[in-house]
């Protein structure tokens, strides 16, 4: 995982409700910008920018662990007003379920969805239950990438409750962007 104590974060000056964060692997680096729709239940957008800044191709793996459980056990909070300390110790969503299954391209479990696209410089794929991987390589939505010197992919992804719907980034950015600029 990233250190979170390296990690670079973007706050709008505007207010608006777009963050982003960004982290430097020295050859390559990740920007991570999400935000959410203003529907009552609302999705979550994100989008991964990984760019080689090196002289040479790079070719790497960039992974995200899937759960979905309790907000506390997740951020490693004790207090479920998110107030505690943030403790970013992985380790202990290994004690929660991994309900998600990789069907169509699409990733689900009994409530919610993962819908992604991604461009022809990067593969995005579920590593799932195999046997003889730890517990922390297993429910993992893995992107590989090898990327020439200055060039960057991008993967898009929308989670949310409920049923998996196609969807523009851009699209779903600009709608945002426009509501809170009123």
């Amino acid at each position: 995982p990233f250190d979170y104590k390296d990690v670079q974060y973007e706050v709008r000056e505007d207010g608006i409700p777009v963050h982003a964060y960004s982290y430097d692997l020295g050859d390559w680096s990740v920007r991570a910008e999400s935000f959410c729709n203003i529907n009552v239940s609302p999705t979550v957008f994100i989008k991964l920018t990984i760019k080689n800044k090196g002289l040479w191709n790079t070719s790497d793996t960039l992974g995200m662990i899937v759960r979905t459980g309790h907000e506390n056990i997740i951020h490693g909070m004790l207090d479920p007003d998110g107030y505690s300390t943030f403790n970013p110790n992985h380790r202990s969503w290994g004690i929660i379920p991994r309900t998600w299954k990789y069907e169509n391209d699409i990733l689900i479990d009994d409530k919610y969805s993962i819908t992604f696209e991604n461009d022809d410089k990067s593969k995005v794929y579920w590593q799932g239950e195999e046997k003889g991987l730890p517990w922390h390589r297993r429910g993992i939505l893995k992107f590989d990438f090898n990327l020439s010197p200055g060039e960057e992919c991008e993967i898009t992804l929308a989670l949310k409750k409920g049923e998996p719907e196609k969807f523009d980034y851009e699209e779903e950015k600009a709608k945002v962007m426009k509501f809170w600029e009123g």
